[in-house]
């Protein structure tokens, strides 16, 4: 398909001064050389951008790429000069109010500042006016049918919105932007929901992940503005249009689904609000292809609203409306029919004179509405074909369905597969010569041949999968010659037999009976009528397993986070969908048929546990929307489902249509779990309130810490902080695991030399401290913490040489629960295990000399040991030392004094210096000064006082100098 660089807009131009209030329909087609040509992507001159790989799907895939103007489902551009027609309201309405937070809650239409919803929300019916819209990521938005008018919305990852009625109208003023795997209506209405951008706006929508197996984005986007900019990220699934007099960029592998249905569906959107009604693609005349003369045979015209045949969208534009039938024969119930608000005309003709073999045709003419196609013949409601008459053969005798005893012929409605329907009746007739009214043809217990035939799909499963009265009927083919087998039935005076039938399949079948009376054979046969599942049996499994999934998982259970593991959290799992029958048999023919391109089953899931305060739910990832026709035999198994939290779920599948009909199956899994984290990030953490870590010493390298302060130590034995976060595989918090919910395990910590398989665990000959292993209810929304001791929360982490000193060792922290998560990843360089540097400390007191008649200066300096010296720890401005009383006073001259108890304090770049007052009262002599430090200076084998003891000696008066100085000088 080209693309080429000119305007191409479809229009359908507004006569002047026309009210807004007039029925324009949105475009689906642009003018191609004077033929109209379907383009679901429309933008300015040179302003449509298509990504690699991007196609449109309408009757078959066409690949696209480069700048133009639309993208059409047939090669060719049209005239440039085309314009969109504009939307109602043409201005911007005035939104503001108060501020609102939602979590998990409903909003009631009204007038809005800012809007802040998290969790999953719902918005009423009616009209809101809201300033800006704002989500974080996993937010599930629901909402019902009327107008939102959002100034800026701002949306995160993982958003779904969800339509619950519709139509829903969404003007955005400003901008819209959405993150990556958002979902938009997806499976619903594409009717259902609309975008209508004003001038100078921007809409984003981001990544998405799921390929071309779902649909991303379900509905309309409409910017006729030409400073409009719309804009799709890579790997997204269009169902519906996006047009725009500006700018339109489509991402790499980006799929626009515009087939018959979604087209009728935009051009069934009015641009003034309201519906416009979708054009008559075709009129269908439907009447039974054999009759009996002495019964009315039902006639009925249906007006088709897409190229569906039989169609399954009617217009009911045509409510109201006329059309004119004639006959070749007999009388008809009325020649002119009118169209109900369904779009189906009905009357009967009846032609009690005929005798057998007699073929009456009825023309079908003078629509009011005309129609687009031509008009189709459908015998019994099935195999269409373009005619504008229908015949019917009648015969003087033969069988017809009823509802009961004595009745008209009926229609038999849509049945369940496996499921016994209700009482019908089976009437034999025969026109009586004289009267031409109905008389019984058979009496009493006859045999009756019955066959059924397959209609869509055309073919049959293997086997016999029809009973009428517990007896097997004979499978036949569409189009073939209908086979019998004979079953017993009993008829009354009046010729009525009643009987029950079960078709243990589903599809569109019709019921075929004959008999042979006095060498004449009496026929009939039923209408077209459709048989859905009975439910959807769903068996996950792990992506290991080869094929499709047979055996359930282990049962989870529910309490306390027991049972058996499933799959981590946002790892892929596998599940099997089973359409089946009431019996639990596989219904083979589901998946199959003509009606089911578009028809889509949908997976979701329902959180099981945890439940209550605090737990969280997230969207199902993967293929959750499976066409119908990615079934066989009845069985499809998608392979790419994730769910990225902790806990249990089950899935449920849902067909909300079958062949064309509103018939809804459903089924729900049985619980699939325990989903448990991916991994664990351990960090060391700074603690800014006790100030226990600090820079890394000079000369040394430190492992990073894993927050903004970066690269530190601790001491040997000094307490530090780690903490513990689960995550799923993509790197998300799981906030279920978590204590109170109970859905948490005990994690044990470790303590190894670098990150990998291939580290070695307590470096340096250590020990790690921790007093217990973190349990479940340390942990809070996926994070659990070992606090410093010093904060007085406990247990505490500490790493412990088994001797001093002991080189400067690199230590990381390793989390493992007892379901095996673990901190460390199959890849070592994606692990996230913090570490922190460990090193030998002690504290340095040199003794001290002066003169009596002077205070004494002296220090005490905080030390590591580097490998091969003990230096001062320059980098330490945390510890903290204090002094106790001066005691052991040596007088050696003069009378009895005292020295003050020195002020301790904080060590700035590893030293506190510390004062004694000379002696009070005068003489000479010597006192000790004790030190208490932190227990790891002191205790075990981290004593590391210079000093003989925790005291140095202050000498007065007597000495001179210390013997270490070479050189000294008294200034006087």
């Amino acid at each position: 398909m080209k693309i080429i660089a000119k305007i191409i807009f479809l229009m359908l131009a507004l006569l002047a001064g026309e009210a807004m209030a007039a029925c324009v329909s949105v475009p689906t087609t642009v003018n191609s050389g004077g033929v109209a040509v379907a383009a679901p992507v429309v933008a300015g001159i040179n302003n449509l951008k298509v990504g690699n790989n991007s196609y449109i799907k309408s009757t078959g895939t066409l690949n696209t790429s480069g700048n133009g103007t639309s993208m059409t489902t047939t090669s060719g551009v049209g005239p440039p000069g085309q314009t969109l027609p504009a939307f109602s309201p043409a201005t911007f309405p005035s939104v503001g109010g108060t501020n609102q937070s939602i979590n998990n809650g409903t909003l009631a239409t009204g007038s809005y500042g800012d809007v802040t919803i998290s969790g999953s929300n719902t918005f009423s019916d009616g009209n809101y006016f809201i300033s800006k819209l704002k989500a974080g990521n996993n937010v599930t938005l629901t909402l019902a049918a009327g107008d939102y008018f959002i100034n800026k919305w701002d949306v995160g990852n993982n958003f779904v919105l969800n339509v619950s009625s519709g139509p829903v109208r969404i003007f955005i003023n400003t901008s819209f932007q959405a993150g990556n795997q958002s979902v938009f209506n997806s499976p619903g209405s594409t009717a259902n929901l609309q975008f209508y951008a004003y001038n100078n706006a921007q809409m984003e929508f981001g990544n998405a992940n799921n390929g071309n197996s779902d649909v991303d984005f379900n509905g309309l986007i409409y910017a006729p503005g030409s400073n409009t900019q719309i804009e799709f990220g890579n790997n997204n699934i269009i169902q519906g249009s996006v047009l725009s007099g500006g700018k339109v960029q489509l991402g790499n592998n980006t799929g626009v689904i515009f087939d018959a249905a979604t087209q009728a569906a935009i051009a069934s959107i009015s641009l003034s609000g309201g519906g416009c009604a979708a054009s008559t693609d075709h009129y269908e005349l439907s009447l039974a292809s054999n009759s009996i003369s002495c019964l009315s045979t039902p006639i009925t015209v249906t007006a088709c609203a897409d190229n569906s045949s039989p169609c399954i969208n009617k217009d009911t534009a045509v409510s109201g409306k006329t059309a004119t039938l004639a006959t070749s024969g007999g009388v008809l119930g009325g020649a002119t029919v009118t169209f109900d608000a369904t779009g189906v005309a009905s009357t009967t003709l009846s032609y009690p004179a005929a005798v057998d073999g007699t073929t009456v045709s009825v023309t079908l003419s003078n629509e009011q509405i005309a129609a687009a196609n031509s008009r189709q013949c459908c015998p019994s409601g099935v195999s269409c074909a373009v005619a504008n008459s229908c015949s019917s053969i009648f015969s003087s005798a033969g069988f017809i369905f009823s509802a009961g005893a004595n009745g008209v012929a009926m229609t038999i409605s849509s049945q369940i597969a496996g499921v016994t329907s209700g009482a019908y009746y089976l009437r034999a007739v025969k026109t009586n010569t004289t009267t031409m009214a109905c008389q019984s043809a058979l009496t009493g217990a006859q045999s009756v041949n019955f066959g059924y035939e397959c209609i869509d799909p055309t073919t049959c499963s293997a086997g016999n999968l029809m009973s009428v009265n517990g007896s097997a009927a004979t499978a036949n083919d569409n189009g073939s010659a209908i086979n019998y087998l004979a079953i017993g039935m009993t008829f009354d005076a009046n010729g009525n037999a009643p009987f029950t039938f079960n078709y243990s399949d589903v599809g569109q079948v019709k019921l075929w009976v004959n008999k042979t009376v006095n060498s004449a054979t009496l026929t009939g046969s039923s209408n077209a009528f459709v048989v859905r599942p009975f439910d959807f049996g769903i068996v996950p499994c792990t992506v290991a397993i080869v094929g499709d999934c047979i055996t359930p998982p282990a049962d989870p259970g529910l309490v306390g986070g027991g049972g058996g593991v499933f799959v981590k959290a946002g790892e892929a799992f596998k599940a099997t969908v089973t359409a089946r029958t009431a019996s639990g048999a596989t219904a083979p023919n589901f998946g199959l048929g003509t009606n089911n391109a578009t028809e889509m089953v949908g997976l979701a899931h329902n959180l099981v546990a945890p439940t209550g305060v605090g737990a969280t739910d997230v969207t199902l990832g993967g293929t959750t929307s499976i066409t119908r026709n990615s079934f066989s035999n009845g069985v499809a198994t998608v392979s790419n489902l994730s769910w990225g939290e902790v806990g249990v779920i089950t899935l449920t599948a849902t067909n909300g249509t079958f062949l064309g009909n509103a018939l809804t199956t459903t089924g729900t899994s049985g619980n699939v779990g325990r989903f448990i984290p991916d991994h664990f990030d351990t960090v060391v953490k700074y603690d800014a309130a006790s100030k226990i870590f600090m820079p890394c010493p000079i000369g040394l390298t430190c492992p990073a810490s894993g927050d903004p302060y970066g690269n530190g130590f601790v001491y040997s034995g000094q307490p530090f902080t780690t903490q513990v976060t689960a995550f799923n595989l993509g790197g998300t918090k799981t906030s279920n695991y978590d204590g109170t919910l109970g859905y948490a395990k005990a994690v044990t910590l470790t303590a190894w030399d670098a990150k990998g398989s291939t580290a070695t665990q307590n470096p340096g000959a250590g020990v790690l401290n921790v007093v217990t292993p973190l349990a479940a209810v340390d942990f809070v929304s996926g994070v659990g913490v070992r606090k410093n001791v010093s904060n007085n929360l406990t247990p505490y982490v500490a790493y412990t040489f088994d001797t001093s000193p002991t080189t400067p060792t690199d230590t990381y922290m390793r989390a493992v629960d007892t379901d095996s998560v673990i901190s460390l990843r199959s890849v070592a360089s994606n692990s996230v295990e913090g570490g922190v540097k460990v090193l030998s400390g002690r504290v340095n007191i040199p003794n001290a000399y002066g003169s009596e008649l002077l205070d004494l200066q002296m220090t005490a300096t905080v030390e590591s040991y580097n490998g091969t010296n003990w230096l001062t720890s320059a980098t330490d401005s945390v510890s903290s030392l204090t002094f106790g009383p001066p005691f052991n006073y040596q007088r050696i001259t003069g009378g009895a004094w005292t020295t003050s108890t020195p002020a301790g304090g904080q060590v700035t770049a590893g030293v506190l210096p510390f004062t004694l007052t000379k002696p009070t009262g005068g003489g000479t002599g010597s006192v000790d000064v004790s030190i208490s430090a932190p227990d790891y200076f002191l205790t075990g084998s981290n004593v590391q006082l210079v000093s003989p003891s925790n005291t140095a000696r202050a000498t007065f008066g007597i000495y001179k100098g210390n013997s270490k100085f070479i050189y000294i000088r008294e200034l006087y």
